[in-house]
């Protein structure tokens, strides 16, 4: 995930001219791909609890979900600013 973030936000500095999109595409994709593997991490500390099938359903929904989402989101931002800037060429 680190490397998607990495490569992903690069792109997104060469590519968005103006600030407030630029910024808002690297707040998601930042924060999805340091918070995504934040489930695992919550997943494994609630299996004694919870058991596995319980705990990965309440890691899916706290934290996979939305950041990975939020991930997706900024990835599909950014195809389609490098959609239309190639369409402008």
């Amino acid at each position: 995930m680190a490397l998607v973030v990495i490569a992903s936000t690069t792109v997104v500095t060469t590519l968005a001219r103006s600030t407030l999109p630029r910024r808002a595409l690297i707040f998601l994709l930042t924060v999805g791909g340091v918070g995504y593997p934040l489930g695992y991490l919550i997943w494994s500390a609630l299996i004694p609890a919870y058991g596995v099938e319980r705990s990965k359903a309440i890691a899916e929904w706290l934290v996979w979900i939305p950041f990975g989402g939020a991930t997706i989101l900024g990835l599909l931002w950014l195809a389609g600013l490098t959609g239309a800037l190639l369409a402008r060429r």
